[in-house]
């Protein structure tokens, strides 16, 4: 469903004349029209009976109301088909706008694949060199403790009890 308020493309716009509408005043214009084009039709059959005068109207009411009812009906018909054009227009942006959001969203996938193996080889990185030094630390403790004479006189560290 289209929003109200919502901003039609500057083709339709310009088609109407209107520099940055909005479906509601295509609604109200083309409703405009639609009236201006009963009210003329009702101007000229008031008009043929007023310069009749005093002349007894012929039976041609028929045919007035025939022509009111076409001129209306064209302009319905007018109206009715400006607006599905409207219509078609959004709905087509709304596609346009969809596949421009699908582009992107595919672009940040990539790209958060692309983080997500960089951050795990970081990581692998990492475990490799705490392993390493891990080990190191190790070997340096049992070379401490193994080495041939005490390397910290023991009495001397430790405070008298």
């Amino acid at each position: 469903m289209l929003a109200i308020g919502r901003q039609l493309p500057r083709a339709t716009c310009q088609a109407i004349g209107q520099r940055g509408c909005d479906m509601t005043q295509v609604r109200r214009i083309n409703l405009s029209r639609v009236e201006r084009g009963v009210e003329e039709a009702l101007r000229n059959f008031a008009d043929q009976d007023a310069n009749n005068g005093d002349e007894a109207p012929e039976i041609t009411a028929a045919g007035r109301i025939d022509k009111i009812g076409t001129m209306s009906a064209l302009a319905i018909i007018e109206a009715s088909e400006t607006t599905a054009k409207d219509v078609e227009q959004a709905g087509q942006a709304a596609v346009d706008i969809a596949a421009d959001i699908l582009d992107e969203a595919k672009r940040l996938a990539v790209e958060l694949r692309a983080n997500g193996r960089r951050i795990s080889e970081h990581l692998q990185e990492f475990a490799r060199l705490a392993s390493k030094v891990s080990t190191a630390m190790r070997d340096t403790r049992v070379d401490v403790l193994t080495s041939r004479g005490d390397p910290l006189p023991t009495a001397t560290m430790l405070p008298p009890q």
